[in-house]
């Protein structure tokens, strides 16, 4: 799961962002959001950028995330899981570390120790989805249909849509996507 406070399409955005940098160099605030900006424009940097505020802040929880599920989905699952463990390291009362951790965790075949971080998270906040969705995931892939199934319940007992932020620099158009909870989409 990321974190970001809001979502970046254009490069107006980053105008902006390194407008106020120029004020106030070295804002950590302002240099997550320069880096999550990056990310969302798709640019290379992004990465870099998570780094510089990593050098200001070595704790700083966003930056620990989506450093580690950027370098995840670019194949270095060992980093990210590093990056994931920091953050739970620093923050053992985010369940969002616990979850990243968890799923990192899970994709490496480590059913135990991800159902480990999946209830630590629950332990924090009952309700949280993602513990909940990974959880469900772990027992499906571990042939517990009866367990997967009931936290599929209770990860969408309270919310089963999302509307989603456009990424894109042409104008929008509304879609429709339909998504199984068990992976896929269609």
């Amino acid at each position: 799961m990321r974190i970001a406070s809001r979502h970046y399409s254009d490069e107006g955005h980053l105008a902006e962002i390194d407008g106020r940098l120029l004020e106030t160099p070295g804002a950590v605030d302002v240099l997550f959001e320069r880096a999550c900006c990056l990310e969302d424009l798709g640019w290379d940097e992004a990465a870099a950028a998570y780094l510089a505020v990593l050098k200001h802040d070595p704790r700083h929880l966003g930056a620990l995330t989506n450093l580690g599920l950027l370098v995840t989905g670019r194949g270095d699952a060992a980093s990210g899981r590093a990056l994931f463990t920091q953050a739970l390291v620093h923050h053992p009362r985010e369940p969002i570390a616990n979850v990243n951790l968890g799923q990192a965790l899970l994709e490496q075949g480590e059913v135990l120790s991800a159902e480990a971080q999946f209830t630590a998270a629950l332990a924090v906040d009952s309700d949280f989805f993602a513990a909940h969705h990974g959880l469900a995931l772990l027992y499906e892939r571990t042939g517990d249909a009866a367990r997967a199934e009931r936290q599929l319940e209770r990860a969408f007992e309270k919310r089963s849509s999302w509307t989603m932020p456009y990424a894109g620099t042409a104008p929008p158009l509304r879609v429709l996507l339909l998504v199984s909870a068990r992976g896929g989409d269609i």
